[in-house]
C-alpha cells in the first residue's frame, strides 16, 4: 500500500502564502546601523547620524534588506576633523517559518556607491563591492571626507544598492537571494 503524497501539497501551499506577501516581516533592531533616526542633524565628535533607514525584498520575499547611510566627525590620530560615511545596512533570508541573518559563510554581498556634496558642490564619490562582515548579516561600505572645517555642512548619497548572493544563492536558488531595487537614501551633516 502506497500512501499519498501529501507533503509536495502542503510544501506548495506554504510556498504560495510566502509568495503571495504574507511571510513576516523581520523584526526590528536597535542596532544602530538599522536604527531609523533622522534625515538631517548636527553631530559633532561622539556620535552618529543616520539617515532614515529603508526596507528592500527580492523577488517573492524570500530575501530583505534595511539600508541607510550615517554619518560621524571623527579625529585622525594628528587631530584632524574627518567625516566618515558609511552605507549599507543588514540583510536577511527567509527560510521556514523564520527569517535568518545572513552570514559570512553564505558570501552575500552588498554593491553601491556613496557620494558626497559640500551644499550642492560634488566633492567625493566611491563605489564598492562588501562582503558579510558578521554573523548578524551586516553589510557596509565606506567613504572619508578629510580636512573638514567646523561649520561646514556635508551631504553623503546612497546609491546603487543591489544585494548578490547569500544563502539562497549558495543553496542554488539564485533569484531568491537578489535584491535589485534598493532605494537612494542620505544624510546630512554639519561639523561643530
Amino acid at each position: 500500500m502506497t500512501r499519498p503524497q501529501l507533503w509536495p501539497t502542503v510544501c506548495a501551499a506554504v510556498f504560495a502564502t510566502i509568495a503571495a506577501g504574507l511571510a513576516p516581516t523581520p523584526a526590528a533592531s536597535a542596532d544602530p546601523l538599522t536604527a531609523a533616526q533622522a534625515s538631517a542633524a548636527t553631530a559633532g565628535e561622539r556620535g552618529e547620524t543616520c539617515g532614515s533607514s529603508d526596507d528592500s525584498y527580492g523577488k517573492d520575499r524570500w530575501a530583505w534588506a534595511r539600508t541607510e547611510v550615517c554619518a560621524q566627525v571623527k579625529r585622525d590620530d594628528n587631530g584632524n576633523r574627518y567625516i566618515e560615511a558609511l552605507y549599507g545596512g543588514k540583510f536577511q533570508y527567509y527560510w521556514g517559518a523564520a527569517w535568518y541573518h545572513e552570514q559570512a559563510k553564505w558570501e552575500a554581498q552588498f554593491e553601491g556607491r556613496i557620494t558626497a556634496y559640500r551644499g550642492d558642490t560634488y566633492v567625493a564619490a566611491t563605489e564598492f563591492s562588501e562582503r558579510v562582515i558578521d554573523d548578524w548579516g551586516k553589510i557596509y561600505g565606506k567613504l572619508a571626507i578629510h580636512d573638514v572645517k567646523p561649520g561646514q555642512t556635508y551631504r553623503f548619497v546612497g546609491s546603487k544598492g543591489k544585494k548578490k548572493g547569500g544563502y539562497w544563492a549558495k543553496n542554488g536558488v539564485r533569484w531568491r537571494t537578489e535584491i535589485y531595487d534598493i532605494p537612494r537614501t542620505r544624510v546630512t551633516i554639519t561639523v561643530t
